[in-house]
Formats: C-alpha cells, sequence, structure tokens
C-alpha cells in the first residue's frame, strides 16, 4: 500500500466518521462509519491522489450537513434521526459524485498539460476541440 493510498484511506474514513458525529445517534454513526469505508476502499483501489480524495472528503461532509439539516428543518426535533442520517447520506453521495466530476476533468487537465511541456509540445489551447481539417 502506498502512502498516497494511506492518507486518502484516513481522510475518508475520518469524513465518514465525522459526517455521523455531525448528524447524530446511532444509526448516523453506522452509516458514516460504512459509507467512510466504503469511500476509503474505492481510493485505494482507483489509486486516488490524496489530494483528490481530501476533496471528496470535504465534498461528503458538506453534503452530509446540508442534507441532514434540510430534513432536520423539516421534522420535529429528534424525531427523524435515521431519515436524518439517510438523507445526509443520499445528499453527501451527490455532492461526491459532483465534486468528483469536477475534479477528475481538473487533474486530467493538468495531466494533459504537464505530458505537453514535458514532451517539449506547446500547451493544450483552451477552446473548442478541432480536428486537423477544423471541424468538430
Amino acid at each position: 500500500m502506498r502512502p498516497a493510498d494511506v492518507i486518502a484511506a484516513t481522510s475518508l474514513t475520518v469524513a465518514g466518521v465525522a459526517s455521523g458525529f455531525v448528524i447524530g445517534g446511532a444509526p448516523a454513526v453506522i452509516i458514516g462509519v460504512v459509507a467512510g469505508i466504503v469511500l476509503a476502499t474505492a481510493a485505494i483501489v482507483l489509486r486516488l491522489r490524496p489530494l483528490v480524495s481530501l476533496s471528496l472528503a470535504v465534498a461528503w461532509l458538506a453534503g452530509v450537513f446540508v442534507g441532514a439539516s434540510v430534513i432536520q428543518v423539516l421534522c420535529l426535533p429528534a424525531t427523524c434521526t435515521g431519515l436524518e442520517a439517510f438523507g445526509g447520506a443520499v445528499t453527501g453521495a451527490g455532492a461526491v459524485v459532483g465534486v468528483g466530476v469536477v475534479v477528475a476533468l481538473v487533474t486530467r487537465s493538468f495531466d494533459e498539460y504537464r505530458e505537453a511541456i514535458d514532451a517539449g509540445r506547446p500547451p493544450p489551447e483552451p477552446g473548442c476541440e478541432t480536428d486537423q481539417d477544423g471541424h468538430d
């Protein structure tokens, strides 16, 4: 296991546990732990960079907080803990997907830039991608 895998797994597991404590209650902590372990396993399998996994951890926490807060506002106090956990988990997963797409595209863009510079080519220019004849 690479040191980057340890960082990715640790940050995502901590984010899962923290999200459970943000919502509160036993069901939320259990869902947070499970989600953190699933995200950490995915980070190791996909060999994510530590900064990518850290941004996904922050997205997860933000999504969980927003989703749980919306459900908490709609329910009477201490009556919807399970629903808060579920709403937080769903919103957290959506946030991870959304941020993950953006992070993947940005990372790919930087990789293409570095490859062009290392090969002695001019860096890719922004804009519409066309072939040699100028067609899309």
